[in-house]
C-alpha cells in the first residue's frame, strides 16, 4: 500500500471510510442517480480507503450487468466532483475528502478470511449453496 492509504490505519480512518461508504451507498440507491452508459449497472462498494489527512478516499467498486467495468469506473472518477458535492453534506466532516474510484479486484471471500484475527476461537467459515436440480 501506498504511503497515502496504508494498511489498516488508524480508528478515525475507518470511521471515515464506512461513513463515505455508507454515504454511497444511499447516494447511488435513493437519489435518482442516473447516467446513461451506467444504465442497468449494479455498483458495489466493498471497501473504502481514507488517506491519514482524511482528504483523499479510494473507492474499490464492483460494477456487474455492464460490458466494460473500466470504463464505468472512468466515468465514475469524472463524475467524482458532483458525487463528492452530492454527499458532502451527510459527512458532516471540516474536509469532504477527494473520491478516486478503482475496480476492486479482491473477491469478497479472501476479504472475509483476511478478517480472520488469532484471538478468534474460529476460523470464519465461508458456505456456498449448491444449485440442486429438481
Amino acid at each position: 500500500m501506498s504511503k497515502m492509504f496504508p494498511q489498516g490505519g488508524s480508528p478515525r480512518q475507518k470511521k471515515v471510510g464506512q461513513l463515505v461508504q455508507r454515504s454511497l451507498y444511499e447516494y447511488f440507491t435513493t437519489t435518482g442517480f442516473y447516467e446513461p452508459e451506467l444504465k442497468g449497472a449494479f455498483i458495489d462498494i466493498p471497501l473504502v480507503h481514507v488517506s491519514q489527512d482524511l482528504r483523499h478516499a479510494k473507492i474499490f467498486v464492483t460494477i456487474m450487468n455492464t460490458e466494460d467495468a473500466k470504463i464505468a469506473v472512468k466515468l465514475l472518477n469524472e463524475l467524482s466532483q458532483q458525487i463528492r458535492r452530492s454527499i458532502t453534506p451527510k459527512l458532516n466532516l471540516r474536509y469532504s475528502p477527494e473520491l478516486y474510484f478503482v475496480i476492486d479486484t479482491v473477491p469478497a471471500e479472501v476479504r472475509f478470511l483476511a478478517s480472520y484475527t488469532p484471538d478468534q476461537d474460529e476460523i470464519p467459515h465461508i458456505s456456498h449453496q449448491e444449485e440442486q436440480d429438481d
